[in-house]
């Protein structure tokens, strides 16, 4: 099988995106394909990956129909796995193809050698698993729901009278257990409702002769479910923070009107008033999504809203501060956080954070045609911003509409399929890249997956820590930092084997945070993959003694970026900042995270000494 180029450069400025294509088997239909998408946007980068994924040729599965995916790190090894749900005669089945260890941390020199091209390991390991299911999994969820550890799943078919459990564990899935409802399933969520426990939650909504209701499944999926009411019958549940309080809350979408049922701690024993809540927020309801859509000083969750008439809208809750933190507020906040003992355990109460309300419209997102005939939303961030983008998966057209914030504005970009689209994901499937896009469509063998690009790839041919300014044909760790915060977009820089110690100290022993002396201060969404743990050594200075500051800063200005670290170690950092100093220089000895929001930062194979 050919290792994938995805495509790159070292300023891309318009991605060709087209389809990685995971077949089935060899006998089955054909997996759909996505078409090639031009982009001119500045963040959002998707590349082409073409290479198969297949099931033994043995596992013929002519009559199969996809209906679902979900992804989860079913082995526990760091790296996510897809599952693909399936339809056939008699019952269903599952695919899981495995995350694959080499596309976060490659191991041979070869690929390290790609890297530095462009050249990336593929995100999934070309052989699948299956599992036999007793019913078509049309509705499927991933999660720890008994507490041991392990993720597990739960499935049913839609209208059926009974939810299914599939324990999991390390070498693969127990036997599923049917659990009967007393009505027909409408739609299951998981997550964490109320407080956060050892176990998921799961929320299930069904419909029966005596009405619609909310089975909520606390502590473990064997315990007995709680039993709320619901004004009609469901459509959709999304599980959230969605209020002041630290407990997580359950938003449905029931006959075109949304309600949210708050959590609560268990502790203070059952409120007396309810915790329903309608929300008016305007035209009939088709779809909903829960995310952070539009940046704000308090990191509220809002809910993307598809109206019936193909209107895209943004409703939050209260007022929204926009205006963005000044150094000096972000820093006043990393040390109220760092002096806090505790936080305040508070419920919500009826009337508290301010009603909630449109506060963006985008009218024509979507015909009303394809909005009323089951358009989804589904939250992503493929773009490494600060806020959400948003995916609108349109089956009738067969389009999924990409929406991403740049500037003050919200754009959009379509990627057309073969094959109607019925789910898709934004999971990352790579250390070096940003989230990769993978669409199921209806009648396909298997997902197809639209891995996204660095936008510029900086290559260290130098141990020396110089700074000139530039990343050419002479470059240093310390310059291919620096030209990676100027670059605009999500960067990736190969460091190879070797010592990087640094030498450039901080003028007059104060601290800077933009790369050019002291420690290396990430200012930008970036990977950095070193040799290996043994092979890539980054060091503030010799000895324990003689080092000239911390090592890694990743965003000291703690502004949200997506971020991540892997094959190296870092030593000898010395941090002789004051305690006093107005900013937080003094935080961090070999590595220093202040990253806030919709960010993320990740370390794989790293030791730092």
């Amino acid at each position: 099988m050919a290792t994938p180029r995805f495509a790159h450069s070292k300023v891309v400025s318009r991605a060709v995106a087209a389809a990685l294509v995971l077949s089935c088997s060899v006998n089955a239909i054909a997996a759909p394909t996505l078409k090639a998408m031009q982009t001119g946007s500045t963040h959002l980068q998707l590349g082409t990956a073409p290479y198969d994924l297949m099931l033994a040729a043995s596992e013929s599965r002519v009559d199969a129909r996809a209906v679902n995916m979900v992804s989860a790190d079913l082995n526990i090894d760091g790296f996510a796995d897809l599952i693909s749900g399936y339809a056939q005669a008699g019952g269903g089945f599952i695919t899981v193809h495995r995350g694959n260890k080499e596309a976060y941390t490659p191991t041979s020199s070869a690929a390290f050698a790609n890297l530095k091209l462009g050249i990336f390991p593929p995100g999934f390991v070309s052989e699948s698993q299956i599992t036999n299911l007793p019913v078509a999994p049309e509705l499927l969820v991933a999660g720890d729901f008994n507490g041991d550890g392990d993720p597990d799943l739960v499935f049913a078919k839609h209208g059926d009278d009974a939810i299914y459990f599939m324990p999991g564990s390390r070498a693969g899935f127990g036997v599923a257990q049917k659990m009967a409802l007393n009505g027909t399933v409408d739609a299951i969520a998981a997550g964490e409702i109320d407080l956060p426990n050892a176990s998921l939650d799961l929320a299930v909504a069904v419909s029966a002769e005596s009405g619609a209701s909310l089975k909520v499944y606390r502590d473990g999926i064997t315990n007995k479910p709680l039993d709320y009411p619901v004004p009609a019958v469901v459509t959709q549940l999304a599980i959230g923070n969605l209020d002041d309080s630290l407990m997580g809350d359950v938003a449905i979408l029931a006959g075109g009107k949304v309600s949210i049922l708050h959590g609560y701690d268990q502790r203070e024993g059952v409120p007396a008033f309810s915790r329903l809540e309608a929300l008016e927020v305007g035209a009939a309801i088709q779809s909903l999504a829960l995310g952070n859509f539009i940046w704000e000083r308090e990191g509220k969750t809002e809910l993307a809203l598809l109206q019936a008439d193909g209107t895209l809208a943004i409703a939050a809750r209260g007022a929204l501060n926009t205006t963005p933190f000044s150094v000096a507020e972000v820093r006043e906040k990393r040390r109220a956080k760092i002096a806090a003992k505790s936080t305040a355990m508070k419920s919500w109460q009826p009337g508290n954070g301010g009603a909630w309300a449109i506060k963006e419209s985008n009218a024509g997102v979507v015909s009303k045609a394809m909005a009323v005939r089951g358009a989804k939303l589904l939250r992503a961030n493929l773009a490494g911003q600060s806020s959400d983008d948003l995916i609108v998966v349109d089956s009738l057209t067969q389009t999924l509409k990409l929406l991403t914030v740049e500037g003050a504005q919200r754009k959009s970009y379509s990627v057309s399929a073969s094959s109607s689209p019925i789910a898709a994901l934004a999971i990352p499937t790579s250390s070096f890249v940003l989230p990769s896009l993978i669409v199921l469509g209806d009648g396909a063998a298997a997902p197809s997956v639209l891995p996204s690009v660095p936008k510029a790839i900086f290559s260290v041919n130098k141990v020396a820590d110089t700074n000139d300014g530039a990343c050419n044909a002479d470059c240093s760790l310390r310059e291919a930092i620096v030209a990676a915060n100027l670059a605009a977009g999500a960067d990736s820089i190969t460091v190879p084997a070797g010592t990087y110690t640094l030498t450039i100290a901080n003028a007059g022993g104060l601290n800077e945070d933009n790369s050019a002396q002291g420690d290396l201060d990430i200012n930008s969404p970036l990977t950095i993959t070193g040799a290996g743990v043994a092979s890539t050594i980054i060091q503030g200075g010799t000895t324990n003694a003689n080092g000239i500051d911390k090592v890694l800063a990743f965003s000291p200005f703690c502004t949200p970026f997506n971020m991540s670290l892997s094959d190296v170690t870092v030593r000898f950092g010395r941090n002789s900042q004051l305690a006093t100093n107005p900013d937080f220089s003094y935080t961090g000895g070999g590595i220093d995270v202040c990253n806030g929001g919709a960010g993320t930062f990740a370390m794989s194979n790293v030791l730092v000494d």
